[in-house]
C-alpha cells in the first residue's frame, strides 16, 4: 500500500511521462488515446482514478510502430521506451515507457534484469474479424505465441491464484518455458505479429489489442476523439468512450467498493530524486481535490 503522498507522487511522475509522449506525438502528427482505467479516470475523476498507479493509452497500429520508429531519436534524455527490440529480455509484447532513476518493480518480473522504473503503458491496437469464430480463433493464436515469449522471461504470475489454480499456473508455465528453449524468440515474436496484423488490410467493425477482448472498442470511435481533462493536462479519449466504459465496467459512474480499490502494489518503489522534487505539501488547494 501507498501513502497518500507516495501515490501522488506517482501520479506526477505518470504525467510526466504523458507529457512526453504528447510532445513527441503532436511533433510527428501521431494518434494516442485513453483506454481502460485510464479512460476510466479521464470521465469519472477528470484525473487518475484515485487508487490508480499507471497510464494506458492505445494507438492504431501504423501510429504505434510509427512512434516506436521516432523514438529512437526522438525521446528526451531520462525516458526508456522498453520494447523487445531495446530489452531482449522484456516479457511484454505492448512497449512500456519509463522513466529512469525510479523503480516500480511488479513482484512477478522482480527478478528479470530489465529496466524497471515507473512506467506508462502502449498498447498497438489491429484490426480483428467481424466474424465471432475468426476473432476467438485470432485471439487464441496470439495468446499461444505470447505464453512462449512470457514463460522464456518469467516463471510467476501477474495476479494473485486460489492454492490449486497457482499449481496448475505453474505447471502451465512450466511446460511452456521448457518448449521455448527449443524457439527463437525473435521468430515468435514475429509470429505474434503477424497474426495480430492479420486483418490489417481489412475494413472490419472492431480494434483491439488482440490478446484483451476487453479492450475491444469499435473502429469508428477512434476516427476522432473527445478530449477529457486528466490531472492538469487533457488526454484524448475514443468518442464512443462512454459506450466502452460501460462494456467493460458496466456502471462505470459507480465507485466500486473499498476492497476493489486497489493498484499494482509494487514488490519494490522507489522515487529517486523525484519524491524530493515533486512534494505534495506544495501543493494548491485546487491540486488535491
Amino acid at each position: 500500500m501507498y501513502s497518500e503522498d507516495q501515490l501522488r507522487q506517482i501520479h506526477d511522475i505518470e504525467i510526466i511521462l504523458l507529457n512526453e509522449v504528447e510532445r513527441i506525438c503532436n511533433k510527428h502528427n501521431i494518434r494516442y488515446f485513453a483506454i481502460g482505467g485510464t479512460a476510466l479516470g479521464a470521465v469519472r475523476h477528470h484525473g487518475f482514478i484515485p487508487w490508480d498507479d499507471d497510464l494506458d493509452i492505445g494507438m492504431l497500429r501504423e501510429d504505434y510502430n510509427k512512434f516506436l520508429r521516432v523514438c529512437e531519436n526522438e525521446l528526451s534524455p531520462g525516458f526508456f521506451l522498453q520494447t523487445h527490440k531495446t530489452e531482449p529480455m522484456s516479457p511484454f509484447y505492448f512497449s512500456k515507457l519509463r522513466l529512469d532513476g525510479t523503480k516500480f518493480v511488479e513482484k512477478y518480473v522482480r527478478k528479470l534484469k530489465i529496466h524497471q522504473g515507473i512506467f506508462l503503458d502502449i498498447f498497438p491496437y489491429d484490426n480483428i474479424p467481424d466474424n465471432r469464430w475468426a476473432e476467438i480463433i485470432q485471439r487464441l493464436k496470439v495468446d499461444f505465441f505470447s505464453q512462449f515469449v512470457i514463460a522464456r522471461r518469467v516463471q510467476g504470475t501477474s495476479v494473485e491464484l486460489a492454492p490449486f489454480k497457482k499449481v496448475f499456473a505453474f505447471i502451465y508455465r512450466c511446460v511452456f518455458r521448457a518448449a521455448s528453449f527449443l524457439m527463437n524468440m525473435d521468430k515468435v515474436i514475429s509470429l505474434i505479429d503477424r497474426e495480430s496484423t492479420k486483418y490489417n488490410n481489412m475494413q472490419t467493425q472492431y480494434v483491439s489489442y488482440v490478446r484483451l477482448p476487453f479492450l475491444k472498442m469499435k473502429s469508428e470511435w477512434i476516427d476522432s476523439f473527445v478530449y477529457y481533462q486528466f490531472e492538469n493536462t487533457q488526454i484524448p479519449c475514443p468518442q464512443g468512450v462512454n459506450l466502452y466504459l460501460r462494456n467493460h465496467f458496466g456502471n462505470y459512474m459507480q465507485m466500486p467498493p473499498e476492497s476493489k480499490r486497489v493498484g499494482h502494489s509494487p514488490f519494490v518503489l522507489d522515487l529517486g530524486r523525484w519524491a524530493n522534487m515533486l512534494n505534495p505539501k506544495d501543493r494548491t488547494p485546487r491540486e488535491t481535490e
